[in-house]
């Protein structure tokens, strides 16, 4: 997969075609210097300057959203019961030499600074539709922040440009995107989807419901979105609904191992057992040596 242009984890590139950057490719790095370095007033006033000289161009906005979006990052210091995950932390004792708690720094933003950058990175898109790095850019600092909404409405907004840009997208400075883009916008967006999943709430489950509705209509041969949403039915209940979408991914990929043992599993709770030893079998055949621990595990299991 072709790596993504990343400033700060946000994508910082290209033009509309047919123009002429503004920005130079040495002014966008001097610029970024000054943010990444937090001289906040000197990056301000060069962001500044580049806008006065062409306010069309599209990479003052992603200087900005840069800006902010460093700008918005806070420490905080966080005592907890529990060891912090992602986190560097350090154990707090009792008299007894017993662990009672962890502290160490947490990593927070100031939602007011954001959310200046990422309305003026929303009007970058408005004006660029067809700039996937800004699009990626948003659903990025969205997660980072986690504001999971948004960064469904910027994933959504996304696959629906994708349908109507037939993945025709512009990349760094004014060049069309010479890949393929569409696995960098179905691994990018099952990842973020997936994240959803694991979040396992009602609310999370919803958006990412609705996103992998529309990964189908976008991306109608690849079997993200029918396994997520066989996954997300399975995981509420709903065995006739997830079963339809698990069968409906594996008309997709029927080499796809997890499609396989998900289908494997969903027969073993309908009572369909001489189903699922099939589909455990086929993933002993196919499937990734993980799938196949897990498949041989559950045949074990079944023949007991």
């Amino acid at each position: 997969m072709k790596s993504i242009c990343l400033v700060m984890g946000l994508v910082s590139l290209a033009l509309i075609s047919g123009r002429v950057a503004a920005v130079t490719q040495q002014q966008f790095d001097s610029t970024m210097t000054l943010i990444d370095s937090s001289q906040f007033t000197e990056a301000l006033e060069s962001i500044h300057a580049l806008r006065k000289a062409d306010s069309t161009d599209p990479e003052a906005y992603v200087l900005y959203v840069n800006f902010y979006y460093k700008k918005s990052m806070q420490s905080y210091l966080r005592i907890d019961r529990e060891r912090f995950e992602g986190d560097q932390s350090i154990s707090i004792f009792d008299s007894l030499g017993d662990t009672v708690g962890y502290m160490g720094d947490y990593q927070g933003f100031n939602f007011d600074t954001l959310g200046i950058g990422t309305a003026i990175l929303k009007q970058g898109i408005e004006s660029y539709p067809d700039r996937l790095d800004m699009r990626l850019g948003l659903a990025y600092v969205s997660n980072q922040a986690g504001l999971s909404a948004e960064m469904a409405d910027a994933l959504n907004a996304l696959l629906n440009q994708q349908m109507i840009n037939d993945g025709k997208w512009l990349w760094c400075f004014s060049q069309p995107y010479a890949e393929d883009a569409n696995e960098l916008i179905l691994e990018s967006t099952q990842s973020y989807t997936f994240g959803l999943i694991q979040l396992n709430s009602p609310a999370t489950d919803s958006l990412a419901m609705e996103i992998s509705e529309k990964m189908m209509r976008a991306f109608p041969n690849s079997a993200y979105g029918a396994a997520n949403l066989g996954t997300l039915y399975n995981l509420k209940g709903d065995y006739d609904s997830a079963l339809m979408y698990f069968q409906q991914a594996y008309v997709i990929d029927p080499k796809d191992g997890i499609v396989i043992v998900n289908l494997g599993d969903l027969y073993v709770v309908r009572g369909e057992i001489a189903k699922a030893i099939e589909q455990f079998q086929l993933a002993l055949e196919i499937g990734a040596p993980d799938q196949q621990e897990y498949a041989k595990k559950r045949l074990a299991e079944i023949r007991k």
